[in-house]
């Protein structure tokens, strides 16, 4: 599993608070933002 897969298991299974999940995809690459599914971006608008 990738990071960036990681960090959305993570988020999902309660590991991460939204603050950290947001934190952690601002950190990531132009590449591996465009592996992300977009329904996980609408949490990043809030």
């Amino acid at each position: 599993m990738g990071n960036t897969q990681r960090i959305i298991q993570d988020y999902k299974e309660g590991r991460l608070s939204l603050e950290e999940f947001q934190e952690a995809i601002w950190g990531l690459s132009e590449s591996a933002l465009e592996t992300i599914s977009e329904k996980y971006f609408i949490f990043l608008s809030i």
